[in-house]
């Protein structure tokens, strides 16, 4: 029988690096290079293999080697961790532990890396960088910066890659302009060491006001309002004062089942977008604090500078939206267009279609929102968006997102003249007896938009 060399080689390999990823190993050293060997531009590798099996690697302390093959027939590993903090994610390391070849040629400046790898193979939007740090080497990961974990906590690995790679689904200039002034994702392993610790007062009101498992999450009335049952523990995110708060793990309503969104990147994504869109349409109110520069962003009133998702225009066309929306897709809906104590359902349709535009939510979900807040969407398209340099074209939209995007037309209204919104506005509320839902809230520092589902 004929045996392929090649392929026996290539196993043994396999099964030599698993022997050696189950086994502690140590920082890759790189000890000698090549005499005068300089490494003016970096190359650019791409992962090779990745080991994620408890056989192969401890599962217990990572979550993945990626095994990255260089031209040299050398083999080294970028190591995910498990539990971590944004700034100790991964660690570099090679078959050997002490690499007695040259791996790659040493560097005259230590502030350019020596390698790149393509963080693709990861499942990531950005790029690893391979330094050479007085002959050992460091992998170094760019995260967004908007990622926050306080000090006491730490975070699954995957739950802060998902999130990050959610925010690099955003236009650049936007994410720009959330970092200028201080928005963040603020996050960590849980729902005491992310709300109770912002706030200890929500862990008292937890207490004293526990789950009625025989109501819905969401009880919705016949006038349109509704009452949101779930306590703070069992909201899974939240927005308030420049933070879009997202705990990994939080409780079930009802239960005290723990939810832990390790293997949800659609859902962190989903949760991430809808947070964030409420930060850009408190980007320059007063509703929740003072920030100035009203003048920068048309449409605000001065001395009561307003939310996006407040403005007289948005509000309009959010009702008429409300009053044309199709029977089927309206229960589905609900969340985005019901009244609550203090707030109408505008707030929450803003921050979803603004998820929907960026693409951090599903194609279903997106599809959904734009048939039913058509005028509202294109509101935002057309009035916010590009405050912020951010310009989607409806070709745009159609493409990347959903390919029947305001093609009916008849449910579209004008509103870039006032005069002609005021009159059909008026006329729709009155053809379908339909109150004025959204109510404007007064601004209250400890009041707080909510939230994921």
């Amino acid at each position: 029988m004929k045996v392929d060399r090649r392929a026996f080689l290539t196993s043994a390999s396999t099964l030599a690096a698993y022997q050696l990823l189950r086994s502690r190993v140590p920082y890759l050293d790189s000890v000698a290079y090549a005499a005068g060997s300089k490494n003016k531009t970096p190359k650019t590798y791409s992962i090779s293999e990745i080991f994620t099996k408890a056989s192969q690697i401890d599962t217990d302390k990572y979550t993945a080697y990626y095994a990255i093959d260089t031209e040299r027939g050398e083999r080294f590993y970028i190591v995910q961790k498990k539990n971590c903090r944004p700034d100790k994610v991964f660690l570099c390391t090679s078959d050997n532990g002490m690499n007695k070849g040259l791996l790659f040629p040493k560097t005259d400046d230590p502030t350019k890396p020596v390698a790149i790898v393509k963080g693709e193979g990861a499942g990531l939007t950005g790029d690893f960088e391979i330094y050479d740090n007085n002959g050992v080497y460091e992998v170094r990961f760019p995260l967004t910066s908007m990622i926050y974990v306080p000090e006491h906590s730490d975070i699954d690995s995957r739950v802060l890659l998902n999130m990050h790679n959610a925010v690099k689904m955003l236009p650049d200039t936007l994410v720009e302009k959330f970092v200028q002034r201080g928005i963040q994702v603020y996050t960590g392993r849980n729902v005491e060491d992310v709300y109770y610790h912002l706030y200890p007062s929500i862990k008292k009101h937890d207490q004293e006001h526990p789950n009625d498992p025989d109501k819905p999450w969401l009880e919705v009335k016949e006038d349109g309002s509704c009452i949101d049952h779930r306590n703070w523990s069992n909201t899974s995110a939240f927005y308030s004062k420049k933070m879009a708060v997202i705990p990994q793990i939080h409780y079930e309503y009802g239960t005290r089942k723990l939810i832990d969104r390790i293997d949800d990147p659609t859902w962190t994504r989903k949760t991430v977008g809808h947070e964030l869109g409420h930060a850009l349409a408190d980007f320059n109110s007063d509703r929740y604090y003072q920030l100035g520069d009203a003048e920068k962003y048309p449409g605000t009133k001065v001395g009561k500078i307003e939310a996006f998702d407040e403005t007289d225009a948005f509000k309009m066309a959010f009702e008429v939206d409300l009053s044309r929306m199709d029977p089927d897709i309206k229960e589905e809906l609900s969340y985005f267009w019901c009244k609550r104590k203090t707030l109408g359902g505008n707030v929450e349709a803003f921050a979803n279609i603004f998820a929907a535009f960026t693409g951090t939510t599903t194609k279903d979900d997106a599809k959904v929102m734009f048939r039913g807040f058509p005028n509202s969407s294109e509101h935002i398209r057309q009035k916010v968006l590009p405050l912020f340099d951010v310009n989607f074209s409806i070709d745009y939209v159609r493409k990347h997102i959903y390919s029947d995007y305001i093609k009916d037309t008849s449910r579209l209204i004008s509103f870039n003249d006032k005069k002609r919104f005021a009159r059909e506005l008026s006329a729709i509320l009155n053809e379908h007896n339909h109150p004025n839902i959204p109510i404007v809230a007064e601004p209250n520092p400890r009041h707080v938009e909510c939230c994921g589902q």
